[in-house]
């Protein structure tokens, strides 16, 4: 492993919110700056212990973390998420809407006053792809500066991949072949690695949200609208898959995973049938149903049939027989590049 990985916590499975319940400690072996260094070269500096903030504008889900930085060991110490769906109808008008604009950047208004409250002397932000693909993004992105005072970073497919591979495999036994899949709300992320080594990635723009939107109307899920998801993502998928053969894993970042294995009650790692069961489940269930089942808002109980819907395609396309749940993947990532380029004084703004 590049990453010796302990953690102390009490998870609850499928909450949102996990303020005050989690440590977790990364000790960084001999990482050189370079290696995490960002795509302008920029390096982030915070003083060597003081807490720094990473927040993750997704398409369905905007998230925070706050981790502490101090002789190479980063610990977690907070978190929280809030459901926006900033990705709604976005497949249709190719905009992001006024009043999930809004909503976001409320919620990233008291993102910054928590980060604060923790003493976060840093704070980093970054959007992914609902931001980056529409056509009012950079917009949304000046009302944050404007009216948040945070400056956010649209990042591409490519490092979306890589800081979500890193904070993986930090994270995991990284030990043969190994598919880490990001299935986020308008974009899926695909990473191969072998061994601890990244063979490729690909980001495909499907998610949840967007083929919610687009083939599952009906609530709960029909047959017919959940196998028009998976056709479309073994469509998208199969060639990516089939430059590396059969896989021993398959490593499932995010929400869906940790949906996953909450609505199963299970642990640690499932068989690939997990997903035909889930599969079975959801079918029958309103997203208000399904909500306090997995403890998370309607909203996202709305697009988790498609979400597992998106894994179970991939999953059977990868041949793998094992599924894995990682909560954090990009985040953990920023705060590994963070602690690998340095840690100076950077005062609070």
């Amino acid at each position: 492993m590049l990453l010796n990985y302990h953690h102390e916590c009490n998870d609850h499975a499928g909450s949102l919110d996990w303020i005050g319940r989690h440590e977790h400690y990364f000790n960084i072996n001999g990482f050189r700056p370079d290696h995490f260094a960002s795509p302008s070269g920029t390096r982030y500096m915070t003083v060597d212990g003081r807490a720094i903030a990473a927040i993750d504008i997704g398409s369905n889900t905007l998230k925070l973390t706050v981790a502490r930085v101090s002789h190479g060991q980063i610990t977690l110490i907070a978190g929280t998420a809030e459901v926006v769906r900033l990705c709604e109808g976005l497949g249709e008008t190719g905009r992001l809407r006024d009043d999930r604009i809004q909503l976001a950047i409320d919620v990233l208004r008291g993102f910054k006053e928590i980060a604060r409250e923790l003493s976060a002397g840093t704070i980093i932000a970054v959007a992914t792809a609902a931001t980056r693909s529409a056509a009012n993004g950079m917009d949304f992105l000046a009302r944050v500066k404007d009216d948040v005072g945070l400056d956010v970073s649209v990042i591409d497919g490519d490092e979306e991949a890589r800081l979500t591979s890193n904070g993986v495999l930090a994270q995991i036994d990284p030990g043969g072949a190994i598919l880490i899949v990001d299935i986020g709300g308008a974009s899926t992320e695909l990473i191969a690695t072998r061994d601890g080594v990244v063979l490729e990635s690909t980001s495909l723009d499907l998610g949840s949200g967007v083929l919610t939107d687009r083939f599952v109307p009906s609530d709960p899920p029909l047959t017919l609208e959940l196998d028009m998801v998976e056709r479309e993502t073994a469509d998208r998928a199969t060639e990516f898959l089939s430059r590396h053969g059969r896989f021993a894993r398959l490593v499932l970042v995010g929400g869906v995973g940790e949906f996953l294995f909450s609505l199963l009650g299970k642990s640690g790692y499932a068989e690939s049938s997990a997903l035909d069961e889930a599969r079975q489940i959801v079918l029958g269930l309103t997203a208000d149903d399904l909500a306090p089942l997995i403890v998370a808002p309607v909203a996202r109980a709305r697009v988790l049939p498609a979400g597992f819907a998106i894994a179970r395609a991939i999953s059977r396309k990868s041949g793998a027989p094992q599924i894995e749940s990682v909560g954090n993947g990009l985040r953990i990532g920023i705060l590994l590049r963070v602690a690998a380029s340095g840690v100076q004084e950077e005062s609070p703004r």
